[in-house]
């Protein structure tokens, strides 16, 4: 399946990546974490200038590379968690014994579980190319962090950073990988 531009810089798309992820149409929204996402996001391409008329070959191969590459996304995204987890818990102070920490983090066994504590809102393509390859910005809702959220930053399903949901519009870490 290939995506063809249609003139919308911003419309809906639905990936199989984030398919049974939590629900987050909205980055940050605080929802019932039981809400299970069709796969279906927010998709803003942005423009290098306002006189752009279409986005650069690279955005459109770097929609592509999500539609036809969704395990290895996914399969990123859960390993990047995976890394970060015990520090995430470390920053937002987690505590076994506390109830509001275990549902902020609950236990983990597979790579899949981390279905269970994220969901992808928006995916913002990116201006930065490396290899032909636009970068790809993931901004999530999670469940330790209403009002911060969780950010990806990734060229094809390779991380280059996670953080907060604002590290997902932001051209600079993609700038600097790609060093431009």
């Amino acid at each position: 399946m290939a995506f063809e531009f249609k003139g919308n810089w911003e419309f809906d798309f639905k990936f199989n990546a984030f398919k049974g992820l939590q629900s987050r149409r909205g980055a940050y929204t605080s929802l019932d974490n039981k809400s299970i996402s069709d796969g279906t996001v927010k998709v803003s391409i942005l423009e290098e200038s306002n006189h752009q008329t279409t986005p650069a070959p690279a955005q459109i191969r770097a929609i592509n590379y999500l539609i036809e590459n969704s395990e290895n996304l996914r399969k990123s995204l859960f390993t990047a968690l995976k890394k970060e987890y015990p520090r995430l818990k470390k920053i937002h102070n987690y505590h076994n014994e506390n109830e509001y920490s275990r549902s902020s983090f609950p236990d983990i066994e597979s790579l899949e579980d981390f279905s269970k504590v994220f969901g992808v809102g928006n995916v913002f393509v990116l201006t930065p190319e490396k290899e032909g390859i636009s970068y790809i910005g993931l901004e999530c809702g999670c469940t330790w962090d209403e009002e911060h959220g969780l950010g990806f930053i990734l060229h094809k399903d390779r991380l280059i950073n996670i953080g907060g949901a604002d590290i997902a519009f932001r051209n600079s870490d993609a700038k600097k990988d790609s060093a431009t």
